[in-house]
């Protein structure tokens, strides 16, 4: 999973990333700018969105629930959400935690690659 390359970054000049990381970090005070992709290679099937803003206050485990609403998993499947260079994330940490520790350097985005992996239960 290591530096895998996410599509907002081809899709979007570094330019327009910056711009669109500040006007959210300046109009939403309390909020996080996120980009949550399905990694390359999951069975997961496309999220119906990819840019987020969560509050500064959200956990882990409540970003998870969120994208898991938007893709309708099978309680059998676990989701995971990793963050760039392959770090998994804890549950129970916070999303500004998280974004302080892994945002990107150049644009302030927080980029994320959910994926899955089948349970028993």
């Amino acid at each position: 999973m290591k530096n895998k390359e996410f599509k907002y970054k081809k899709e979007h000049s570094l330019e327009e990333r910056k711009n669109e990381a500040n006007r959210i970090l300046n109009e939403y005070q309390n909020r996080l700018p996120i980009i949550c992709e399905v990694a390359p290679n999951s069975v997961l099937p496309p999220l119906k969105k990819t840019k987020y803003l969560v509050s500064y206050d959200m956990t882990i485990s409540q970003f998870m629930f969120l994208i898991r609403r938007n893709i309708e998993l099978s309680k059998e499947t676990s989701l995971f959400l990793l963050a760039p260079k392959g770090i998994s994330l804890v549950g129970n940490s916070s999303m500004l935690d998280e974004y302080n520790k892994h945002k990107d350097k150049e644009d302030n985005f927080f980029y994320l690659f959910c994926d899955c992996e089948e349970t028993w239960g």
